[in-house]
C-alpha cells in the first residue's frame, strides 16, 4: 500500500477528529470539534492518504515548543522543541507502514526547518521507540492527605507574604496571566517545556461532559506585594462516606518563581474545605514538596514517563544547550 502524507487545513478538522476518535475512541460528545481543535497551527497539522483514496487514514500534528536545558556556567536557556502530538493511525490501517511515513514526513520537516529536538508524551510505550525516541524525564503524582505539613522553617516568612485567590480557568484574562507565569517560571526549573501562545486559551477551556463530577478547572494565583509569582490549575470533587467528607482535589499544573510561593501554594491546595485528598501531578523526581512532606512514605507517590525526546540533528542539539566548563569530548553517533 502507497502511502502519501499531505497538509491539512482547518476545513478538515472533523476528518481529522474522526481518525483520533476512531484510534483512542472518546467519547465525541464529550470534546466538540470546534473546541478540541481550536488550537492546532495547521501549517504543523497533516494527514496520511493511501493511493486512489483521499480518506484519512492517519493524522499527526505538532506544536512550536521549547524545554528548559541546562545553559552555560551552571544557568538555564530555553531550546526550541516539536511536540508531537494527535498521532493517531485508524484502526482499519494498523501494521502498514502509515505510521512511518508520517514519522519520516515529521523528521524530514524538522530537518528542513534546522530544528533540533522533537519530544511528546507516549501513548504506548513501545512505539515510539521504534523511531528514536527515549525517556528524557520522569515524572511524580503525589497524593497528600488534607492537612498535611509541609516543614520548610527557612521559607516560612517569605511563604507568609504570599497571597492567593482562586478564578475560574476558563477566562481570556485568566489564560493570559497564567501563560505570562507558565513562561517565567520556566526560565528557573529544569527540563519544563513550555508551550506557545496559541495554547494558552483552550488548554483550559471547561468540557462538561469530561469533568465527571469534578468542577470546571479553577486556577489559584499567587501574588507577593501585588506581583504574580505562581498559580495552580486545579478541580475538586465532592465525595461523602458515611455521612463524612471525602472530597478530592486534582491539581493539573502547579508552577512558582520561587520556593516560597510554591510552598505558599501547597500549603493551601491541601487545606480545603470538605476534602480528604489532593493528588498534585507532574511534579518532578528532585520536587521539594516530597521532603518538605516528609519524604516518599508520607504520602502516595507514583512514578511515570513524561517527556520523550529524539534528536533530529545531534550537532544542533548538544551545541544549543550549556555545559558547566569547557571540555573536549568525542561522540560517536550510531
Amino acid at each position: 500500500m502507497t502511502v502519501t502524507v499531505v497538509p491539512l487545513a482547518s476545513s478538515d478538522r472533523q476528518r481529522l477528529l474522526n481518525v483520533d476518535m476512531a484510534a483512542f475512541f472518546f467519547d465525541p460528545k464529550a470534546h466538540p470539534v470546534d473546541i478540541v481543535t481550536s488550537h492546532f497551527d495547521w501549517t504543523r497539522t497533516f494527514g496520511a492518504t493511501r493511493e486512489g483514496s483521499d480518506d484519512l487514514i492517519g493524522v499527526y500534528t505538532s506544536y512550536d515548543m521549547a524545554l528548559t536545558a541546562p545553559g552555560p556556567l551552571d544557568g538555564l536557556t530555553r531550546v526550541p522543541m516539536a511536540g508531537l502530538s494527535w498521532v493517531s493511525v485508524h484502526p482499519d490501517h494498523r501494521r502498514r507502514g502509515v505510521l512511518r511515513e508520517m514519522m519520516a514526513h515529521h523528521f524530514a520537516r524538522l530537518h528542513e526547518e534546522g530544528s533540533a529536538l522533537s519530544g511528546l508524551h507516549a501513548a504506548e510505550v513501545p512505539i515510539y521507540r521504534r523511531f528514536g525516541y527515549g525517556t528524557s524525564s520522569v515524572e511524580l503524582e503525589l497524593t497528600l492527605t488534607r492537612g498535611a505539613i509541609f516543614t520548610a522553617p527557612s521559607l516560612d516568612d517569605a511563604a507568609g507574604r504570599v497571597t492567593t485567590r482562586f478564578a475560574a480557568a476558563d477566562s481570556d484574562d485568566v489564560a493570559q496571566v497564567v501563560h505570562a507565569l507558565h513562561l517565567h517560571c520556566a526560565e528557573t526549573t529544569l527540563g519544563t517545556v513550555t508551550r506557545p501562545e496559541h495554547l494558552a486559551r483552550p488548554l483550559f477551556a471547561d468540557l462538561p461532559l469530561t469533568r465527571q463530577g469534578r468542577e470546571p478547572w479553577q486556577v489559584l494565583l499567587a501574588h507577593v506585594d501585588g506581583g504574580a509569582t505562581g498559580y495552580a490549575v486545579f478541580g475538586r470533587q465532592s465525595k461523602w462516606e458515611d455521612y463524612r467528607a471525602k472530597g478530592t482535589v486534582e491539581v493539573r499544573e502547579l508552577a512558582a518563581a520561587d520556593p516560597a510561593t510554591l510552598l505558599a501554594l501547597a500549603r493551601r491546595l491541601v487545606d480545603f474545605d470538605l476534602t480528604a485528598t489532593t493528588t498534585i501531578n507532574a511534579r518532578g523526581i528532585d520536587d521539594p514538596i516530597v521532603w518538605w512532606a516528609g519524604g516518599p512514605r508520607a504520602m502516595d507517590v507514583t512514578t511515570v514517563d513524561s517527556l520523550w525526546l529524539r534528536l533530529i540533528d545531534v550537532r544542533a542539539a548538544l551545541t544549543a544547550r550549556g555545559y558547566s566548563s569547557a571540555c573536549d569530548v568525542v561522540l560517536d553517533v550510531v
